[in-house]
């Protein structure tokens, strides 16, 4: 760059009076020893940070939010509280789960934190919207059903503020709702989100009776729906008829899910039907398995059949192998020494009937040899 580039036209006037110019604050430096450094400046990063969390569930099927609180707040269990719903907005929940306190060092968990304790404004204020949600409600309907979509509303929403108000539908196909969104955004007076949802939340708001003659799980207790798979109903020996492992909502039953873990480690440790074995009555086939229960039924060698436990048939300190016999396989109950023993013997067996088999090469004569000598040479 030139210097003309940086010529500046400065007025006289301007370098005969400058204006007061304040001087720069000087930085304070110091020179700290090693001895002298306070013990907060040398605080590990890993120390202990305890924190206050509570758990709170919005609205009567809601699920429950964890959220940071003050250790000053005195907070029970069905307190009310106003917090912000992740992904709804501003709005008054219960205390569901009492707080706790944890170190968040190594967790890092980043929860919200409630904004206050509900007050009675706050809960006239919910009272309210429980009787405009029923009116939001019945609109909506009415306005589904004048542009003849495709859709079934379940339930109106609105946040504390009435500045929101979620719809959730249910609907097998796509709908187009463009339209209703217009007219309700001009009848609710809010800004309107709908939301589609599956069959299992459908079944969790409208609630109603199970096959088992209780109330429906998913509307009673359940928070967190978990996968359930047909494995299941398999392992507890349930009818696989869909009429009687599916729920209310045409999808397995969530019930299949709480004593999957413990089939699970019973099975382990039962053999299955078909299943030789060998016990002290003998040896046979399983036709029959109890695994609550720890029994099987043998149907053995010589036609009779019988019920044997579980721990007759691996006993403590055994170990259970399969071992070659030699006219069949069959789970042994020996101990891993004599088990050892008897796969070696059964080996050196089987290897002294191949070499009696094998049929010794007779020797060749001298004249078959030189014959093939002769061969070779010409």
């Amino acid at each position: 760059m030139r210097e003309d580039d940086f010529d500046v036209d400065i007025d006289d006037d301007f370098l005969d009076n400058p204006p007061n110019l304040k001087p720069l604050p000087s930085l304070k430096s110091y020179k700290w020893e090693l001895g002298d450094i306070p013990e907060s400046l040398t605080e590990n990063e890993k120390a202990p940070r305890m924190v206050r969390s509570v758990g709170v569930r919005f609205g009567e099927f809601g699920k429950v939010h964890d959220f940071f609180c003050d250790d000053d707040e005195d907070i029970m269990v069905d307190d009310p509280v106003v917090a912000e719903c992740p992904g709804k907005g501003v709005m008054l929940g219960w205390v569901a789960k009492e707080p706790i306190r944890f170190d968040n060092s190594e967790i890092k968990l980043r929860l919200k934190r409630i904004q206050r304790m509900a007050s009675d404004a706050d809960v006239d204020q919910y009272e309210h919207l429980m009787a405009q949600q029923e009116r939001a409600l019945m609109k909506t309907k009415e306005h589904v059903a004048r542009l003849n979509l495709d859709m079934q509303i379940l339930n109106v929403e609105y946040t504390l503020d009435m500045r929101k108000a979620i719809v959730y539908f249910a609907s097998e196909n796509r709908v187009d709702f463009r339209n209703l969104l217009k007219e309700l955004v001009h009848d609710l007076r809010a800004k309107v989100e709908l939301r589609q949802i599956g069959v299992r939340d459908q079944a969790k708001m409208k609630g109603g009776i199970g096959p088992c003659g209780e109330e429906l799980c998913c509307s009673r207790h359940i928070k967190r729906f978990h996968a359930v798979n047909i494995k299941m109903a398999k392992d507890q020996n349930l009818s696989l008829k869909p009429t009687r492992v599916s729920g209310m909502c045409g999808r397995l039953k969530c019930c299949l899910q709480y004593e999957n873990d413990a089939y699970r480690s019973l099975i382990k440790g039962t053999p299955h039907v078909g299943q030789k074995v060998k016990c002290s009555k003998g040896c046979g086939r399983v036709s029959d398995v109890d695994v609550l229960r720890q029994f099987v039924v043998v149907q053995f060698e010589d036609g009779h059949v019988s019920r044997v436990d579980v721990k007759d048939l691996f006993r403590d300190g055994k170990k259970t192998e399969k071992y070659e016999h030699k006219n069949e396989k069959m789970v042994a109950t020996t101990d891993q020494g004599e088990l050892l023993q008897q796969i070696e013997k059964a080996k050196e067996d089987r290897g002294a009937n191949d070499k009696s088999q094998e049929v010794p090469e007779k020797p060749q004569s001298a004249d078959v040899e030189s014959e093939n000598q002769e061969e070779k040479k010409s």
